[in-house]
């Protein structure tokens, strides 16, 4: 049998008689870590396949989005679900860099944008916390639009609208970054009449295309007309996302985002806007 090599995205061998542990070269390691992880602190999950449990109900697993937002993203953002006293938790496939416990109490694990503003330019927008020492990053423009050009016929269900994420590089020298549109159709007489965008995105520098999706479970699938939908730029010189790169160091309070630029009237808060109480929590991480 081959086995599989570790990388980004290709996770290590489960350790076993036949294959030893990869990373000592054949001497078995310790199957499960329990420690201390103090208010804002992080840590990333080790390769291979885990069960991670907490005690105190305050940090969240996360995931890294490096090809879209550059910034971790709660795994489950109901962060009770990851602790538990019966040892219970949350199986995470690692390959090193692609997942981390964070405890999120005192801290924020996003910002979420209040008023637009307009006039901003992206080059010289900076966003700065009022109070300790995480750090953000404005999207400037490129939300979308959306047109109904034609409904379709027979649908019995209503179509997925699916838009396909901005062309971003968080690596690049000159950084970008953008956060990716969804929306929701309705039908009526088994036509799409409407299409709503619950988020119109940010950072795009294109219009990507819209895919309307039959429902696969639609009993009519074969003999739908598909509809179509069009999308265009909008919301240029506004402030469109809020990109956290770094929570920092606990916080008693939420700290206040300032948006800065050649613009005017943009104003954005930390999401949450009401911290947890800063709290040490005891990590669990047990090996599959």
């Amino acid at each position: 049998m081959t086995n599989r090599i570790a990388g980004p995205g290709i996770n290590l061998p489960i350790d076993s008689a036949l294959y030893p542990d990869a990373v000592s070269g054949g001497a078995r390691t310790f199957g499960c870590y329990t420690f201390e992880l103090p208010a804002g602190g992080a840590v990333l999950v080790p390769p291979g396949d885990w069960i991670i449990s907490n005690t105190a109900g305050v940090s969240s697993i996360e995931w890294f989005d490096g090809n879209i937002t550059g910034q971790w993203i709660p795994y489950n953002p109901d962060t009770t679900d990851l602790g538990n006293t019966q040892g219970i938790g949350e199986r995470i496939y690692s390959d090193g860099v692609n997942f981390r416990v964070a405890n999120l109490s005192g801290s924020a694990y996003g910002g979420l944008v209040t008023a637009a503003g307009s006039g901003y330019v992206q080059a010289t927008t900076t966003i700065t916390a009022g109070a300790g020492n995480s750090t953000w990053v404005p999207i400037i423009g490129g939300a979308l639009a959306r047109t109904l050009v034609s409904g379709g016929a027979n649908y019995s269900k209503a179509p997925l609208i699916v838009i396909p994420t901005p062309q971003v590089n968080p690596a690049a020298a000159t950084p970008t970054y953008g956060i990716g549109a969804y929306g929701v159709a309705t039908i009526s007489a088994g036509a799409v009449n409407a299409v709503t965008l619950t988020f119109a995105g940010a950072g795009y520098t294109v219009a990507p295309t819209c895919f309307v999706i039959p429902d696969p479970f639609d009993p009519n699938i074969a003999l739908i007309t598909p509809a179509v939908v069009t999308l265009a730029l909008t919301h240029a010189g506004q402030l469109t996302g809020v990109v956290m790169l770094n929570f920092g160091t606990e916080q008693g309070s939420a700290p206040t985002l300032t948006v800065n630029g050649a613009g005017t009237s943009a104003t954005c808060t930390t999401n949450p806007a009401v911290f947890v109480a800063a709290a040490t929590d005891i990590i669990t991480m047990q090996r599959c």
